[in-house]
């Protein structure tokens, strides 16, 4: 009876630590996100169009892929347990590993180049050609490598600054921006509780070229084409296309036009506990 005991003792001793091991693996390459939880952020696109590429970055299928709302309930997931991993924009992964000991990068080995854009309505051609425009003497004096510089590369690990707007003649035209702040430090929510970030910095400098007063609005990620398809938003100064993967930034040309690209980086990265 007591070496029966002692046995199953034993055995279940062993499983649950081999049971700990497997699950306190480290992370180290895509290719071990196969058969893992992978959390997304939901930026607009279908499901099936995301998981089609998280299965084309870990070459496997995960076990299971969660979306969520917004960036902070993937990152308390990924703290707590619940994911294994969560897929974002490299910026976006390189933010949080910076500032957070307990999470680190995971980077392909084959990046996929994005282009970061803004999408107007069909109707509005003529802000589009505008925001075109202005993009391209920002690009042309130099002044968009260095906001780049400001509040992407040399963005501080603490105190991240607010923005504040240049001031616009009362004449301004007002249209709103649609922010999630998932995707610092392109965009986030500063400790003043307004909406930060490059982005922001760039619409302030188009705003005072264009003579347009930029009022943001607070709203998930999946919620803005329904807002700029009503009209509570007039520009999504957040959206990204690559070649590589046009399958996931198909949307309505009958509905959308885009801008030039305003920024580039090099694909989606995962963000791991270390």
């Amino acid at each position: 009876m007591n070496t029966r005991f002692s046995f199953s003792v034993l055995a279940v001793l062993l499983v649950g630590l081999f049971g700990c091991v497997g699950s306190d693996m480290k992370i180290n390459s895509f290719e071990a996100m196969g058969g893992k939880t992978v959390g997304v952020v939901s930026v607009g696109a279908v499901a099936k169009q995301q998981a089609s590429l998280v299965k084309r970055y870990i070459n496997a299928d995960p076990r299971e892929i969660i979306e969520y709302s917004r960036r902070s309930d993937a990152i308390m997931a990924l703290l707590s347990g619940k994911a294994d991993g969560i897929a974002c924009p490299s910026f976006v992964a390189e933010y949080y590993a910076k500032r957070n000991n307990l999470l680190k990068v995971v980077t392909a080995k084959e990046e996929i180049p994005y282009k970061v854009i803004m999408v107007v309505r069909k109707e509005n051609e003529a802000l589009r050609n505008d925001l075109n425009k202005a993009i391209g003497l920002l690009n042309e004096s130099g002044r968009l490598k260095s906001l780049e510089n400001d509040w992407i590369t040399n963005l501080p690990l603490t105190g991240e600054p607010a923005n504040i707007g240049k001031m616009n003649s009362a004449s301004a035209r007002v249209l709103r921006v649609g922010v999630s702040g998932d995707f610092p430090p392109l965009d986030y929510i500063s400790a003043d509780g307004r909406p930060a970030g490059f982005n922001v910095a760039l619409m302030s400098e188009i705003g005072t070229q264009l003579d347009i007063r930029f009022e943001f609005v607070s709203l998930e990620s999946s919620a803005r084409f329904t807002a700029l398809a009503s009209g509570k938003i007039d520009v999504i100064f957040f959206h990204f296309k690559s070649e590589q993967a046009p399958d996931l930034f198909d949307f309505d040309a009958s509905k959308w036009i885009t801008t030039d690209p305003y920024f580039q980086y090099l694909g989606d990265y995962f963000l791991v506990k270390k």
